[in-house]
């Protein structure tokens, strides 16, 4: 972390609503969140419990069923080493519906650090605080009956030992959805301050008292403690994926000889002093307590993966080779999602963590050979593109310290030239013909459009990279390739089409038909996935007017779909259809940059108008417009609100848009700080005039090493608002 001033040392962290997003359903997605209290990128995520599977929080539930460690980074990926447990009185009720309590949250103690509940059934009341592999928990039983605690270790096989002597838990859990190597495993040692009067261990449904270990498919255990010792009980409770000794050093380390009171104010002072890097100064409180709300989630992942040892050292367990190694690692984040934001956020913001994650990232390419494209704890298939590429090539155009260069360099290249595995969990999907071809045909693989249209992408990332590194042929070549979007553009429709392999188009073809070519969408969307040259884009479509009028008739259209390609209504056509923007679907990640497009083509008065219509109507402190999606839908927000976005990844520039706050300030450096006023920040105005460093700034981007070294940005009006949106 950067030792020095901060932004403006406010206590921002009071203003986060770790709960947003977390009425998500199947169906509908409100960030498809829960609410994570966990370190800023701590190993493990403490959540209450509210109902079982993929979405086991809900924030409008009456009853809670415990509180969970958790390494879910999103429920259509789902969860592993997870581990639940349950303050409880009385004669014991195993199963999560049985056991399970109304209660109340106490929200003056609950934030990212922890938090703190009442469950009426048992009396009792529940507070935690965390570190960055565990947590500390004080259980209150304000009733004299039989005080005790149910630990869950649901889904997969697990062993469970108690040990009363030592007023002690461990237990190891294998539970995953994929992603894991035969080693696979997450430790817990539960450490008690009360004696435990009795004991037993077992299935879901049944304890087998006086039964000190067991071992199978979701078990249990119980313990009972001395009613009469005391009327609150501390539980500290350690993580661990290398073995049931680190997770003890863990505890040693982080936990013990420490109050909660101790630990909780620890774990604020963390999150503040992050927090700090960012000031921004409005009268309207929703955008405060949305912004910071934002940028909460913005630190939550990846997530870190390494431990301390004996001796100080990080190590880790590595998903991608089943062994042990020092240094650094990261997982739970696919790149398809958070490339576009969130690592050119990270990079201004705090420069020394984004160098950090990047290399832990580059350790996850040393231990397994390739890149990921999504990691949950390790290799995973899910989504297009391979988008790993774009984030490194970023990194290397903006000469990030500290990470290998030529390393991650080697790594991108391997990624956009050679076939990866059957399963789709590395390399590019198709990539032998795309080589071949120009573009990937939709009769051989799924989503040939968007695979196309995000190779090609990435493939102006690398020529960026290589140009940055001087090697000139590797840039022509990657350059060219980048023009492949091309090859997908039928000018009788207007719109990018699927191809099949012999040249053919996918017949029949509908602009508001899902899937098929298009992941997650349908040609409306696509039409914009070209954030790398939008003035050949321009160009194909008749001109920058034709782009804008393109735009806006898009915008302003019905926000009709046609399931398509899928079975039934996905829930982001549900997400697009209940918000008037037409067939814009900021509830998914391909049209993030779109209207950031219109500023390229001569229109950024109309940027700033829709831009500043999605930041108000869209985002609210409670709820996002989809999937948050392990920060990237955040930080959308957060750079957009700073009126600052990366359109195009290894450009080195952001599109400029007229920020929604008034004012504010932000750490790019040891002594760098960017100071931004916007002296017309009313609702309506689309129009201004950027002075840097008392400059007339007439262009419509910015340099990213003008930002790192630190600038002042006016905004001043040149011209009446204009009232009504486009």
């Amino acid at each position: 972390m950067l030792q020095r001033q901060t932004a403006h040392p406010t206590n921002t962290l009071q203003l986060a609503n770790i709960f947003q997003g977390s009425d998500s359903t199947f169906d509908l997605s409100t960030g498809n969140t829960y609410p994570a209290m966990t370190m800023p990128w701590g190993m493990t995520c403490w959540s209450a419990q509210t109902r079982q599977g993929k979405w086991f929080y809900h924030h409008h539930d009456p009853k809670f069923q415990g509180l969970r460690a958790t390494h879910q980074p999103s429920p259509w990926i789902g969860d592993y080493g997870q581990m639940v447990l349950m303050p409880i009185t009385g004669k014991p009720c195993i199963s999560a519906e049985k056991r399970s309590s109304t209660y109340q949250w106490d929200m003056q103690q609950t934030g990212p650090g922890g938090g703190a509940v009442r469950m009426q059934r048992y009396g009792i009341d529940m507070q935690w605080a965390v570190t960055q592999h565990g947590c500390a928990t004080a259980m209150h039983y304000r009733y004299d009956k039989q005080p005790g605690m149910i630990l869950e270790l649901p889904e997969g096989t697990g062993q469970i030992s108690i040990q009363p002597q030592h007023r002690r838990i461990h237990c190891t859990t294998h539970a995953n959805h994929g992603g894991v190597l035969p080693n696979f495993a997450c430790h817990y040692v539960i450490q008690f301050d009360c004696p435990i009067k009795s004991f037993g261990t077992g299935s879901t449904e049944q304890c087998v008292m006086t039964q000190r270990s067991h071992s199978g498919d979701n078990i249990t255990a119980y313990v009972q403690f001395e009613p009469n010792v005391a009327s609150t009980v501390t539980a500290r409770i350690a993580s661990s994926f290398i073995s049931p000794q680190q997770a003890m050093l863990n505890l040693d380390r982080e936990l013990a000889g420490q109050t909660l009171e101790q630990i909780r104010t620890q774990a604020d002072a963390c999150w503040q002093k992050l927090f700090d890097h960012i000031d921004i100064q409005t009268q309207d409180t929703t955008i405060r307590r949305t912004f910071y709300t934002a940028l909460y989630r913005c630190l939550l992942f990846p997530r870190g993966l390494h431990e301390v040892d004996e001796h100080g050292k990080l190590h880790h367990y590595s998903p991608y080779d089943d062994k042990v190694h020092p240094g650094l690692l990261y997982t739970d984040q696919g790149f398809w999602d958070v490339h576009r934001t969130l690592y050119p956020l990270l990079s201004v913001v705090y420069p020394q963590v984004y160098s950090q994650l990047l290399q832990g990232w580059l350790n996850a390419y040393r231990e397994g050979g390739w890149l990921p494209k999504w990691a949950s704890p390790g290799y995973r298939n899910a989504m297009c593109g391979s988008h790993a590429e774009a984030v490194f090539a970023d990194a290397i155009v903006k000469g990030t310290a500290d990470i290998d260069h030529e390393l991650a360099y080697q790594a991108i290249v391997q990624s956009a030239t050679q076939v990866g595995d059957d399963a789709g969990t590395y390399g590019r999907n198709g990539i032998a013909d795309y080589l071949k071809l120009g573009y990937v045909p939709q009769d051989r693989v799924h989503h040939g459009v968007s695979e196309t249209l995000d190779f090609a992408y990435c493939d102006y990332t690398i020529s960026q990279a290589a140009r940055a590194l001087g090697k000139h042929d590797d840039a022509q070549r990657f350059a060219q390739r980048a023009q492949n979007y091309r090859n997908l553009f039928d000018a009788k429709t207007g719109y990018f089409r699927g191809k099949n392999a012999d040249g053919s188009w996918v017949e029949p073809f509908d602009p508001y038909d899902w899937g098929g070519s298009y992941c997650e969408g349908c040609a409306n969307h696509y039409l914009w996935a070209v954030p790398h040259d939008p003035q050949g884009l321009a160009e194909l479509l008749g001109g920058n007017d034709i782009l804008v009028e393109r735009m806006q008739a898009m915008l302003l259209d019905d926000p009709r779909f046609n399931i398509g390609g899928y079975d039934y209504e996905i829930h982001e056509m549900t997400e697009m259809a209940c918000v008037p923007f037409g067939q814009y679907a900021h509830c998914n990640q391909p049209v993030h940059h779109m209207l950031y497009l219109m500023a390229h083509a001569g229109a950024p008065e109309k940027t700033n108008a829709w831009v500043r219509r999605v930041l108000t109507e869209l985002y609210t402190p409670d709820s996002l417009p989809g999937d948050e999606d392990n920060g990237e839908m955040s930080a959308w927000y957060v750079l957009s609100a700073l009126g600052l976005y990366p359109t195009c990844l290894a450009s080195g520039q952001y599109t400029l848009s007229l920020p929604l706050v008034e004012k504010a300030t932000f750490i790019t450096g040891p002594s760098n700080v960017v100071r931004l006023h916007n002296k017309h920040s009313a609702i309506h105005e689309v129009s201004g005039q950027l002075h840097v460093n008392g400059k007339p700034h007439p262009s419509i981007t910015l340099d990213h090493s003008q930002l790192m070294k630190g600038c002042d940005l006016v905004y001043t009006s040149h011209q009446p608002a204009i009232k009504t949106i486009p």
